[in-house]
């Protein structure tokens, strides 16, 4: 019941935050409709792919871009993007709760100059037990996995506001930063910067996106984070003041996992960072099931390349489990870590997967005609070939 109970918070107090304007919802969607397998007639060609001599099988990686359209001009899948990054190593590993996660490192990860920390955590857990008893109530009843356990601490010195959920997520606020940050959220300028944007991008020339990325990288190092995978900003600006809204996952020796996963389905986790961060500090911070610590660890001797993926698309295309179309383009090809949560929800297993989508903000402002029910996006297991996933 305790457990129940947190995860019925987490999604309370993680559904009160405002989402960037310049970012959409995800759309809610069904596991069952959204991964898809590859059919029986397919996977002898995948097979033979994976084998096959003639198929070029290294890893390229002096590749910049990517620039095809595999399938035909009716059903195909078209992809103007750049190379993704790939890390000298790749794994297959497996997740636990963190059990550096307790209450002395939460005080020292508040950082409080205060003399005077409150202990919220029992009342947080109240106001949690209040939120179960109306879920029971309810004839829609809000089903929430969580991956970790069932622990929650929560400290306060009145300013600032720190909080450890799981043993495998954190929350951080300064509460007079948020304000202002709020202040401009909805009412000041904005300016997206997507993935393939950040490499070259400096922001706003008097605090640099590189100075709002050490801040939060040297905040998370308290909770022992020694890297992320950013992968949108949003500048939110009004004549006097400024902040970033970040969006980052985890990072494993610079592979990073995935997102734009449109997704809010029962036993589906996707661990995930946003945080607002102005040139005074960390405005906000929420690293949600972002702090697991690797319990298993095992290398892959080879992973299948671009040239590789492509065979493997065209196949899917011919056999009806992927549906194209060469009017529209993905924009963003990535090579990252996939997550499945295990049956306990204590575990959470990473396989590599190659992804290739259109971001969801650029998704919704497409016509209809075009999309026509095309993929949006396509995760395909970089070492079977597996298809994990298609929306």
């Amino acid at each position: 019941m305790r457990k129940k109970i947190v995860k019925i918070l987490i999604l309370t107090v993680i559904s009160s935050f405002p989402i960037c304007g310049c970012q959409k919802a995800p759309e809610e969607s069904s596991l069952d409709k959204e991964i898809l397998h590859a059919k029986d007639s397919a996977e002898d060609e995948v097979i033979d792919i994976l084998e096959s001599d003639s198929a070029k099988s290294e890893i390229d990686r002096d590749r910049k871009e990517i620039h095809c359209l595999v399938g035909t001009e009716e059903n195909g899948i078209k992809i103007e993007a750049s190379a993704p990054y790939f890390p000298e190593h790749v794994y297959h590993m497996v997740l636990g709760e963190n059990s550096s996660l307790n209450m002395n490192l939460l005080k020292d990860f508040l950082e409080s100059d205060s003399s005077e920390i409150r202990d919220l955590s029992e009342q947080y857990m109240e106001e949690a037990a209040q939120v179960e008893a109306e879920n029971e109530k309810s004839e829609e009843k809000v089903l929430q996995s969580a991956f970790g356990n069932e622990t929650l601490y929560a400290v306060s010195d009145g300013k600032k506001e720190a909080s450890f959920i799981n043993g495998t997520g954190v929350a951080y606020e300064e509460k007079e930063l948020y304000e202002q940050c709020s202040s401009i959220y909805k009412n000041g300028r904005e300016t997206l910067f997507q993935e393939a944007d950040l490499v070259n991008t400096v922001g706003n020339q008097e605090f640099p996106i590189e100075e709002a990325k050490k801040m939060l990288l040297s905040k998370l190092e308290k909770v022992q984070v020694s890297e992320i995978h950013m992968y949108e900003i949003c500048l939110h600006e009004s004549d006097d003041f400024l902040f970033y809204e970040m969006y980052f996952t985890p990072s494993y020796e610079g592979m990073g996992t995935t997102h734009g996963i449109g997704s809010m389905a029962y036993k589906e986790v996707f661990p995930e960072g946003t945080a607002w961060v102005c040139k005074d500090g960390i405005a906000f911070l929420r690293f949600k099931e972002g702090l697991g610590e690797v319990d298993q660890k095992e290398e892959y001797e080879k992973v299948l390349s671009w040239e590789q993926i492509e065979k493997i698309i065209e196949v899917n295309l011919k056999n009806g489990n992927i549906h194209g179309s060469s009017k529209i383009a993905m924009t963003e090809v990535e090579f990252v870590y996939y997550p499945f949560l295990s049956e306990d929800e204590k575990e959470l297993e990473l396989i590599p997967v190659w992804q290739m989508s259109i971001p969801l903000s650029q998704w919704l402002e497409i016509d209809n005609e075009e999309t026509d029910g095309a993929a949006r996006m396509i995760c395909i297991h970089a070492v079977s070939g597996e298809i994990v996933r298609v929306e």
